[in-house]
């Protein structure tokens, strides 16, 4: 259960970094060799290990699509579960781009602990979820999706 707190802890400050760009703080969340993976359609998918590669990869990710929109919100789909180490979080975000009705993007994450540290992270978003956010996004901004 402590690590249901943790993984709030480092989604809280997730959030704080996204904002100010500063992301030592959640580096400091995963192990020096823990690895990230993201079960997704392209542009979203991909694995990265060691920590400096894997807050390379939020950076990018956060630039390259979640802050084209004009306001992003990350909340719940249910409660969080846990088994041993490892706490499982169903999530939704809330995508604007500015006066549009809202994109909602669904997902899961896989987060395992090990002696307080994320030793692994995995994100699966469906190849549905994938092109819905992508063509919401095509169809009010002509900005592209790197």
């Amino acid at each position: 259960m402590i690590n249901i707190l943790r993984f709030f802890i480092y989604a809280i400050k997730f959030e704080i970094a996204y904002r100010n760009n500063n992301w030592q703080a959640v580096k400091k969340c995963f192990h020096e060799e823990a690895y990230y993976s993201v079960v997704a359609d392209n542009p979203f998918g991909g694995t990265f290990k060691g920590n400096e590669n894997i807050i390379a990869a939020f950076i990018k990710s956060v630039t390259d699509f979640d802050k084209k929109f004009s306001s992003r919100t990350p909340m719940l789909n249910r409660f969080p579960q846990y088994k041993g180490e490892t706490v499982f979080i169903y999530w939704r975000v809330k995508y604007l781009l500015h006066e549009e009705p809202p994109c909602f993007m669904t997902g899961s994450s896989e987060v395992k602990f090990e002696m307080g540290k994320i030793a692994y992270q995995i994100d699966r978003i469906s190849s549905e979820e994938c092109k819905k956010a992508e063509i919401y996004y095509r169809k009010f901004n002509p900005l592209p999706i790197n």
